[in-house]
């Protein structure tokens, strides 16, 4: 008639698979970016990525894109799948995110007119970027502070005031974030009759 004592024991029901969520955005990015897989679930859990381009899954909740991460190219619009288990078995429905990477430097370029100028010359600076676009252009006129925008007005001025030779330094940078590879220069001679 010997009772034994009283025992316990708990059991976990997870019935939920994990969430997985991403820091990426609609933004442009430069590299090293590192997309963060965060898997939220009670239980533990494993997550794994399959880049565009790869049939095979692995496992990591860390994706970093540098400047010879994929082959081919470096720049462009690359989708990531994405999904995560967790200790009970429960596997969340595949997911992907686009993730944009802008590796190369934006160019630009001037119109300057060669030769004396008589009257006011506006110069215009045009920026080119193949993939996330300009942003902005900075120039700089005769080694003065640097200015944003892309018209620059050089004056002719009465009795030979701004006469000379003027230089215009410039560079664009673009939307991810890349600056031009050092600035560009170009002149521009008044010479007021």
């Amino acid at each position: 008639g010997n009772i034994e004592p009283y025992q316990s024991c708990t059991v976990k029901i997870d019935t939920t698979a994990p969430v997985t969520v991403t820091n990426a955005n609609d933004s442009w990015h430069t590299v090293p970016f590192m997309l963060e897989l965060t898997a939220h679930d009670v239980a533990g859990t494993t997550t794994q990525y399959s880049l565009g381009d790869d049939s095979h899954w692995q496992n990591g909740a860390t994706v970093a894109f540098s400047t010879a991460w994929k082959r081919g190219g470096a720049s462009g619009s690359f989708t990531v799948y994405y999904r995560s288990t967790n200790e009970a078995g429960l596997l969340e429905a595949e997911k992907s995110v686009t993730v944009l990477i802008d590796t190369s430097r934006p160019s630009t370029t001037d119109d300057a007119p060669s030769g004396p100028q008589a009257t006011d010359v506006t110069v215009h600076l045009t920026g080119n970027d193949t993939f996330s676009g300009v942003a902005q252009t900075w120039y700089q006129v005769d080694g003065g502070a640097w200015q944003q925008g892309t018209s620059v007005l050089i004056q002719a001025l009465a009795a030979h005031a701004n006469d000379g030779l003027h230089t215009i330094r410039y560079y664009s940078v673009d939307n991810a974030g890349n600056t031009e590879a050092g600035y560009r220069v170009c002149t521009v001679l008044i010479a007021t009759p």
